[in-house]
C-alpha cells in the first residue's frame, strides 16, 4: 500500500508493488497506454517511474491520455507515470500502481527474503518438473550462500 498524492485531489491509499523491468513481459501483459519499465544494465532502475491500473487511471485521472508523463507523489517520492495497464489487470492481488524496482541486487544481502518471484512455464513444461527444478536451484543457492 502506498499514499498517493497528486494535483487532482485528496491523498488516497493505493495498493502498490515494486516490479522489475521484465515483470509485465513475464506475465505476457503490456500497458495499453504508454510503456512498461525500460531495461537497465544495473539490475535496478534509477528513474522513479510508475505504471498505473486502468481503474486508477479512470478514477483518479478521468481516463486522460495525457496522464502519461504526469507526476505523482507516492510515500513522499515523486514518480513519473509511464504507462496504464489494460482494464482488469491488477496482479498481484488488487494492485493499482507498479513502481519500478530500485533495489540494487548486487549491493544488498541475499538474506533479504521479502521479495517474491513470478515466472512463466515454458510450453510443454509441467508444474511438477518446474517445482523439482526450483527445489534443486534453491538447494544449490542455499549451499552457496
Amino acid at each position: 500500500m502506498g499514499n498517493l498524492v497528486d494535483e487532482t485531489g485528496e491523498p488516497i491509499r493505493v495498493p502498490s508493488v515494486e516490479a522489475s523491468e521484465n515483470f509485465f513481459d513475464v506475465l505476457g501483459m503490456q500497458p495499453m497506454l504508454g510503456r512498461g519499465f525500460p531495461r537497465d544494465e544495473t539490475l535496478h532502475g534509477s528513474d522513479l517511474e510508475a505504471v498505473i491500473s486502468h481503474r486508477l487511471w479512470q478514477s483518479r485521472f478521468s481516463s486522460d491520455p495525457f496522464a502519461i508523463g504526469r507526476t505523482v507523489r507516492l510515500n513522499g517520492f515523486v514518480y513519473t507515470i509511464v504507462g496504464v495497464m489494460p482494464a482488469g489487470f491488477h496482479f498481484p492481488d488488487a494492485t493499482d500502481l507498479w513502481q519500478r524496482l530500485r533495489w540494487d541486487m548486487r549491493r544488498h544481502s541475499r538474506g533479504a527474503h521479502f521479495m517474491e518471484a513470478v515466472a512463466r512455464l515454458q510450453p510443454g513444461t509441467t508444474v511438477e518438473r518446474a517445482n523439482a527444478e526450483l527445489a534443486t536451484l534453491t538447494a544449490r543457492l542455499a549451499a552457496e550462500f
